[in-house]
């Protein structure tokens, strides 16, 4: 009896779903994933963060004293910054760049290119970063021609990578970082 009700209330339940996932704003990029911002479990998250190794996170990021350096700490992310800023840099990892971690190609003068993270900026000069390193090289401003922004190092597509579940972990876990 139970079996037969499960299989009527599948396509009420698939109609159910539909509706939900046409109900959302169009003009919202954030829409597919805005059930991700409430909720989770961050202690599963971090397990996530860290094990995960199809998304990296730990690679790259630093959190309680370990992890890499190609991304920012994540110790205090979560007293900085809202849960919907932390799903937006995960899944459009491109639309903002955390301070110091801007990717970018320097066209010289003389014909050459430099390629790194901005480290420091001021009215005269750049100092880049290469990525992992802590090779630095300072560039006068006045010997750049052109300047362009490379993609993060993050890379797009993450929320590929996990279920909404895992995401939303992630981010309760990133948002627990105070």
């Amino acid at each position: 009896m139970l079996e037969a009700a499960g299989k009527r209330g599948t396509p009420a339940l698939k109609q159910r779903v539909k509706a939900f996932e046409a109900a959302r704003r169009a003009d919202d990029a954030l829409a597919p994933w805005r059930e991700c911002l409430e909720g989770g479990d961050s202690k599963l998250g971090q397990v996530l963060f860290k094990e995960k190794d199809e998304v990296g996170c730990y690679r790259c990021h630093k959190v309680g004293g370990g992890g890499g350096d190609v991304g920012p700490a994540m110790d205090k992310i979560g007293a900085a910054h809202d849960r919907e800023y932390l799903l937006r840099s995960i899944v459009f990892p491109n639309s903002e760049y955390a301070p110091g971690f801007e990717t970018v190609l320097l066209k010289l003068a003389d014909g050459s290119v430099a390629a790194g993270m901005v480290a420091k900026e001021d009215a005269t000069q750049i100092e880049l970063v290469t990525p992992g390193t802590t090779q630095r090289q300072t560039i006068a401003k006045d010997k750049v021609s052109g300047r362009d922004r490379l993609p993060s190092p993050m890379p797009e597509g993450l929320p590929q990578l996990l279920s909404k579940r895992e995401l939303r972990d992630i981010i309760a876990f990133l948002a627990s970082q105070r």
